[in-house]
Parts: structure tokens; sequence; C-alpha cells
């Protein structure tokens, strides 16, 4: 979460939605110096720095956080126009159930344990019986 303002500027940046002044350089500055505070490991007695950060810390770890960091800059920053035309409720709704299916897809497909192709049925099947009882009613 500490680095999701970081990447929304980035984000912003790289897409054009924002300028780059000395203000907006000492901000990302600024919080990258609170990253590393916050993720250094806790010993000052190390001297040369730990594999990790704090117990349980990974690399695959660290990389699914910084990259959901990114991710949600750039959907805030790709939803700003649809926020001048369509209500935010709508936007945000949307852009959820995307989300939504995406994810559901991933787990269905990657869990471990998970019968993929049953769970899809299962789903089809849920959906079908959803649209059949909005049609009835």
């Amino acid at each position: 979460m500490s680095l999701t303002p970081i990447a929304l500027l980035v984000v912003a940046l790289l897409l054009y939605e924002e300028t780059l002044d000395g203000r907006r350089i000492f901000v990302i500055a600024l919080g990258v110096c609170g990253l590393v505070v916050l993720f250094w490991p806790v010993s000052a007695y190390i001297s040369l720095p730990a594999a990790e950060a704090f117990p349980g810390a990974s690399l695959r770890g660290g990389l699914a956080v910084a990259s959901a960091a990114f991710i949600y800059g750039c959907g805030s920053v790709l939803a700003r126009p649809l926020l001048r035309t369509y209500p935010a409720l709508f936007v945000s709704g949307v852009t959820t159930l995307v989300g939504d299916i995406v994810l559901l897809i991933a787990a269905l497909a990657f869990e471990p344990g998970n019968n993929a192709i049953g769970n899809i049925r299962h789903l089809l099947h849920v959906l079908l019986a959803m649209r059949r009882h909005t049609q009835t009613c």
C-alpha cells in the first residue's frame, strides 16, 4: 500500500497525464526513502543487508505487491477520462467486474487442487440459472 502513491504518479507521468517538476521529484524521492526505511532489516548491527527485510519476506512476494501497486496506478490513470463521461459508481462497478472476471479465471486455472473444468462448468450453470431467474421476474 505504501508504494501505491508513487506508482500512481509514475504511471501518470509515463502516460503524459501529469508533468514532472521539482516538487514531484522530491515527493518521489521521499517516498522511496520511506519505503527503504520501512522494509530495511530491523537490526542496525548487521554489516551486510539481509536477504529478507523481515522474517517470511520473499522476492516473489515483494514483486507481487509492487506489481499490484503499478496495476492499480494504471487502472486509476486510465479511468480518469471515463469519470468525465460516466458516474463514478458505474466506472467503479465495471472495473471491479472486469477485475473479478480476470481473477476468477486465474484462480480457476492456477489454484492447486482445483478442478478448473468442473469449476468453470459450475460457474456457467450458476450464471445461466441467474439469467433464467432474472428473465422470469
